[in-house]
């Protein structure tokens, strides 16, 4: 079994190679690792960063700046693995937690594996809920979680979760329209449709604010929102 890793990144010099070295460490058991990094055109010397690494990494370099669904899906194309998963650029995830969710997938418990920071106090020395350091981005995720338990008929408690592990034949097939924040959510929407079994993993979560490069935005949300509502009625 073989799991690509493909990590979006924009401007994140300050936490590339941090998180790539924590990526490193992860041992999946008999799984393998791919690690891709697709650059969305940095500014910052993210670029220059991954250009010093050499052979190390199958990195893609984009020339034109076009979000982060766009970068899944360069990802996507040089992915040989069974399996993606998707590992954001900075420090909000723990590497640690994909072997938690690959586990369900090893036992053939469940076709794909999502992860859950609602469900985090659940971890071995957690005792406090989910908590955000935007009271407006917290509440519209809630609202997010509502809309897709209601319309999919899913008891889910958290969607909007960088981590997803994925067959990587369902990635390849599924047309995505979205390239922004609302590919996962798109991505998903179209799954919960195919009926798969699923499983909900708790991971761990270190929100990081918009002044230390948190981008994803309130009108983020309604794109998100409208992409819920629109795929469970449109055929595809």
């Amino acid at each position: 079994m073989k799991l690509s890793i493909i990590i979006p990144a924009y401007n994140e010099k300050d936490t590339i190679l941090e998180i790539l070295k924590r990526v490193d460490q992860v041992f999946l058991n008999d799984c393998q690792k791919e690690i891709i990094i697709v650059d969305d055109c940095s500014t910052d010397g993210t670029r220059e960063i991954l250009k010093g690494l050499g052979d190390t990494y199958k990195v893609v370099f984009k020339e034109k700046n076009s979000g982060k669904g766009a970068s899944v899906k360069l990802g996507i194309a040089q992915a040989t693995g069974d399996y993606i998963t998707i590992q954001d650029a900075d420090l909000e995830y723990d590497p640690q937690d994909l072997k938690a969710l690959i586990e369900p997938i090893q036992k053939n418990i469940a076709d794909i594996s999502l992860g859950s920071r609602a469900r985090f106090s659940e971890l071995k020395n957690i005792h406090t809920g989910w908590s955000h350091p935007h009271p407006l981005t917290y509440l519209g995720n809630k609202l997010i979680i509502a809309s897709i338990n209601l319309l999919y008929n899913r008891q889910g408690t958290d969607f909007f979760a960088c981590y997803k592990i994925i067959p990587r034949q369902y990635m390849v097939d599924l047309p995505i329209q979205a390239d922004g924040f609302a590919y996962d959510v798109e991505l998903l929407c179209k799954l919960f449709r195919k009926g798969l079994k699923i499983a909900e993993v708790p991971i761990h979560y270190n929100p990081r604010t918009f002044a230390e490069g948190k981008k994803i935005r309130y009108r983020d949300g309604l794109v998100v929102l409208w992409t819920i509502l629109k795929w469970r009625f449109k055929s595809f």
